[in-house]
């Protein structure tokens, strides 16, 4: 076991309990554009904790294997998707007033480093050497398109966020599969990772019917962000976790 992870554990949970008390504060301001001013620096701050993280874990680990630099990898990428997300003034220059699809893209290749990290470690045995494999997958890939269809998209929306978005939901869903997978397989930390990978769906489920659909609830940043930041801390201790 990592001792290291085990130690650094706590800082996730030290995220998610500063994330409830700002969400406390959130809770009497009536109107979406000034949630999200209260929300840019802190969020960001919260998303680097991680980051900062999933690089001690990584600069610590006596292998220092490849597998294990595409976790802190993909955390850069996501924090880069974060800042898009969180429509800073520059975010919206970079792309052309869309910073949802930088957030896309961004995010896409933080699901297509978490996936090679997961199939890298179990090197051993393939992905699809399981009787349950296609199954999940085709599952998990299915069910963030079905809910793109019938709670994001909208009459008129941009060419480039809908096929932006279809691919980002198959990136995540076959993440998601292959964490379960393993968990399935080996159990044990693997289940935390599982867990992640649940919860990214979750807060992508809602991320898209707040920031991309436009629906605006009280809670639209912090019910996606508080299952994010979540989904983060699973994945980097768990995997953490799993390293020499």
């Amino acid at each position: 076991m990592n001792m290291l992870a085990v130690s650094l554990g706590f800082i996730p949970f030290i995220v998610l309990l500063s994330f409830s008390i700002h969400w406390r504060s959130l809770k009497t301001v009536s109107s979406s554009s000034a949630r999200l001013e209260y929300s840019r620096v802190p969020y960001l701050g919260y998303s680097f904790l991680l980051v900062m993280v999933s690089w001690v874990l990584f600069i610590a680990s006596p292998a220092k294997e490849f597998p294990s630099l595409l976790i802190p990898l993909g955390s850069i990428f996501a924090i880069i998707g974060d800042y898009f997300n969180l429509q800073h003034e520059f975010a919206q220059r970079i792309t052309r007033n869309t910073p949802i699809f930088g957030g896309l893209l961004s995010f896409s290749i933080t699901q297509i480093c978490y996936s090679a990290a997961f199939c890298a470690f179990s090197s051993n045995s393939s992905l699809f050497n399981f009787t349950y494999s296609i199954p999940l997958i085709v599952l998990f890939v299915s069910i963030p398109q079905i809910v793109f269809s019938l709670r994001v998209y909208y009459k008129g929306m941009p060419a480039r966020i809908v096929w932006g978005s279809r691919v980002y939901s198959c990136l995540l869903g076959f993440m998601a599969a292959a964490a379960l997978i393993y968990a399935f397989a080996y159990g044990g930390f693997w289940i935390l990772i599982a867990c992640g990978g649940v919860l990214y769906l979750i807060s992508d489920s809602i991320l898209g019917e707040t920031t991309v659909h436009g629906r605006h609830p009280r809670a639209e940043y912090q019910l996606p962000w508080i299952t994010y930041l979540a989904a983060q801390g699973c994945i980097i201790i768990g995997y953490g976790l799993l390293s020499p």
